[in-house]
């Protein structure tokens, strides 16, 4: 967040859905086209039903995360001369040095402890906007977008497939595609942050709500002005009615302006909106009455529950992934580094290999965990551990036959008969 510069926005974009399909869908692939062992086969095809139709009744969890960083064009710095062309290449290649910087920094930053950072690309992007746009998108599996995107087309063309329909009171929100839908906007900030607390909305145990936040840098010496003309009418009144508590506002003014010239800190403002939607309307309140408790615990914060058809559309539009420069900026809070940084909703689905994975086993939240047995064109080590009876055979065992088909024979040395129930599925490829 540092080294976000003034012409520069982000936006955190969190989610929580059950959507594993393109995953499962690439494993059971491979299983069709690789698969030649009977047995390997049946275990492939069992797992991946009985992961499918986990998914299909929405006991598997993924949270997703996307940091947009977002850039303004300069006018100014466009050169004078040249055609149209050089113009637009020049302003591209600046931005995308820029936009490359932050992708670097933010491998730097969540490499060093242990995650990993994707770029989207313009299809990534497009199905982000997609999926914002059509809450049934996870349903559908035969969707490519690919055939659906068109770059000559507007965003609101390209996904918007139906009209928001306001729901009648009491309820609040709105209707689409398929869906009851509710916003709720962070209305007052906490009074004290600390690490982890995001965890009380991002914990929740159901599905199918996000959360975003959208970032604006401030300019540290116009804030400082600001906080000192503050600062000095503050002054004048006391002067004339001095009140106790018009002189620990004086004082706060003071610290902060303190903060901000010894660079101790640096200001940003930030907007939280939370969004939620059900197949039900039932399902639509007791999200919403679970999102709204959870603010509540957020050390004295306040929700925003937007009554207005207006507003639920204006947040709505606020809350498009990347579309940080909104002109909407309602319950925009003004909030210094290190209490945004306790207020983001970082955290995602470890899912391992899933992409491309030969194996795929249980994770420990719900979700699902991908393995390979090969990385960059090189095998990968592995080793267990556990007392006897624990079930390291087994587990073994559930591997080799899941990888079977990327292979053309298996050696197991060991002392004991572990593995004769395995070799005897394999007894076609097996060497004495």
């Amino acid at each position: 967040l540092a080294s976000l510069k003034d012409t520069a926005r982000m936006q955190f974009h969190w989610s929580v859905d059950s959507d594993y399909q393109r995953e499962l869908l690439a494993y059971y692939a491979k299983t069709k086209e690789l698969a030649s062992n009977e047995w390997s086969k049946l275990q492939r095809n069992e797992r991946f039903t009985r992961y499918w139709r986990l998914m299909e009744q929405r006991q598997l969890r993924r949270e997703r995360l996307n940091i947009y960083i977002t850039s303004k064009v300069d006018a100014g710095a466009l050169p004078k001369d040249g055609g149209k062309r050089k113009i637009y290449d020049y302003v591209l290649g600046t931005i995308g040095r820029e936009l490359e910087q932050y992708g670097d920094l933010m491998e730097q930053i969540f490499g060093s402890v242990g995650g990993s950072v994707r770029p989207l690309g313009e299809l990534d992007h497009f199905e982000e906007f997609y999926r914002y746009f059509n809450a049934s998108a996870p349903d559908c599996p035969e969707i490519d977008y690919e055939q659906l995107y068109d770059p000559d087309r507007s965003l609101i063309e390209n996904c918007f497939n139906g009209e928001a329909a306001p729901l009648s009171k009491p309820d609040q929100g709105y209707y689409l595609d398929g869906y009851y839908q509710g916003i709720l906007v962070v209305k007052s900030l906490p009074k004290t942050t600390f690490s982890g607390m995001i965890g009380q909305l991002t914990e929740l145990d159901m599905l199918d709500y996000s959360i975003t936040v959208n970032i604006r840098p401030l300019d540290v010496m116009k804030e400082i002005e600001k906080e000192e003309g503050a600062y000095e009418k503050l002054q004048n009144t006391i002067q004339h009615s001095p009140k106790l508590r018009m002189l620990a506002a004086m004082q706060k003014k003071g610290q902060k302006i303190s903060r901000l010239m010894s660079n101790e800190v640096l200001p940003y403002k930030a907007q939280f909106i939370l969004r939620c939607w059900d197949a039900d309307k039932a399902g639509l309140r007791a999200k919403m009455a679970a999102l709204r408790s959870a603010i509540s615990k957020l050390g004295g914060a306040k929700y925003y529950d937007p009554a207005l058809p207006t507003s639920n559309r204006n947040y709505f539009y606020a809350a498009i992934p990347g579309w940080s420069w909104d002109k909407y900026q309602d319950f925009s809070h003004y909030i210094e580094d290190a209490n945004l940084a306790n207020m983001l909703p970082v955290s995602a689905t470890p899912t391992g290999d899933l992409a491309d994975a030969e194996a795929i086993y249980d994770g420990a939240n719900r979700n699902l965990i991908g393995v390979k047995t090969f990385a960059n064109n090189a095998p990968q080590h592995g080793v267990m551990f556990g007392m006897s009876g624990a079930g390291k055979s087994v587990n073994m065992i559930d591997l080799l036959t899941q990888t079977d088909p990327y292979y053309d024979y298996t050696v197991i040395v060991e002392e004991g008969l572990s593995y004769g129930i395995y070799s005897q599925t394999v007894e076609d490829n097996a060497k004495p």
